[in-house]
Formats: structure tokens, sequence, C-alpha cells
């Protein structure tokens, strides 16, 4: 147990020393700048680092990429599979080489069937086009159905009147899952602006 935790320890400070290598220096030419967000700050510099360490996330799909979100197949480059999917077809191009669906998160299941899933990171989607009650809630279940049992969800989305159309957090859309704890919290709220919030969600096995 010890040994254990001890290597994922060091995975851990090698994921986060790798993000932070790409982001300073090979994407440095890049206009996005990291520094000037706090909720990509923490995803790259805390949330993704876990997923890199944690071998049991394998087959991992991200929801909504920009170009922001391009160095992560090369930061993942180590797991078995990664996908995108975006609705946008102009984003395809920030998309997995050969892994990505232009397509909305709720025909989730066209690409991939019950169980295939062991991570599902969904930032910055819903309020920022995904805002229809039913639509999230459609997606929520089956993103529920992809996920193998145990698998990881990770939510990001900003508490804003004008980005949390439905008040997310008076809704049971997630009442399937059950609350998971990265670093000791289930939920990272952030100060910035947007209110930018990050809920962990796991399907229980």
């Amino acid at each position: 147990m010890v040994l254990s935790k001890t290597r994922t320890f060091l995975a851990y400070l090698t994921g986060l020393w790798k993000i932070y290598f790409i982001r300073r220096f090979k994407y440095l030419w890049k206009k996005y700048n990291i520094l000037r967000s706090s909720p990509r700050r923490c995803l790259e510099y805390r949330i993704l680092p876990y997923i890199y360490a944690h071998r049991e996330y394998q087959n991992i799909l991200f929801v909504g990429v920009a170009g922001c979100t391009v160095h992560y197949e090369d930061y993942l480059s180590h797991k078995k599979n990664l996908w995108t999917i975006d609705l946008d077809p102009e984003k395809a191009v920030s998309g997995m080489k050969g892994r990505h669906f232009v397509d909305s998160i709720e025909n989730i299941d066209k690409y991939f069937w019950d169980g295939q899933l062991d991570a599902v990171i969904m930032n910055g989607v819903y309020g920022w086009g995904l805002d229809d009650e039913t639509a999230l809630d459609n997606s929520l279940k089956k993103i529920f159905r992809a996920l193998r049992p145990g698998g990881l969800l990770v939510f990001g989305w900003d508490k804003t009147p004008k980005h949390d159309p439905i008040g997310l957090d008076d809704r049971p859309h997630f009442s399937d899952y059950k609350d998971f704890d990265i670093f000791g919290r289930s939920r990272i709220e952030l100060d910035n602006k947007h209110h930018h919030i990050y809920s962990f969600h796991k399907k229980p096995e």
C-alpha cells in the first residue's frame, strides 16, 4: 500500500512537471496564456496531473476542445486511448488526431459502448452552448452509461446567471453518481469572475 501510494505520488509530480514544461516552453508561442485563467490553471496543474498519475484512467474522453487543449494529446500520451468530442466542426483541428467526433455529447452512445470509458472531462460546456436542462440530463445519463463502474466524471462550469441557466446546484442531475474526492475535496470553487466550479463524480462500483 505504501509503495503504491509513493509510486502514484511520484507519478503525480512527474505529471505536474510535464504539463508545466509543455505549457511554458513547447507552447510558449501560443496566443493563449494559461496564467490569465485560474480555471485552466487549476485543471492543468491540479486535476490533469492527478489523472496522469493514476493508472486506472486509461480510456479518456474530453468534451469540448479549443486551442488551449491541443497539447493534452502530448501530455497524456502514455494513456491507452484519448478521444475528444465537440459540436463545432471548426474546432475539430484542436481535437485528438483520428479520435475526434464532431457531435453533441448527447450522442455519446453512438461512439462508446456501456462501460468503455475510465474518465470523462467535461469543462466549459454546460452554460456555453449546452444550456437546455433536458439536453444536460440526457448527456449526463449517457456519460454515466459509457463510464465503467468506478469511472470518473470531472465537470467544470460557471456559477453565474449567464452561464448557469438552470441553477445547477438546485437540480438532481448527478443523483446517479457518487461524489468523489480529489485531494480531499469533491468540489473546487474558484474565486474568478465566472465563479468556476469543478466537481468530481464517480460511477458506483
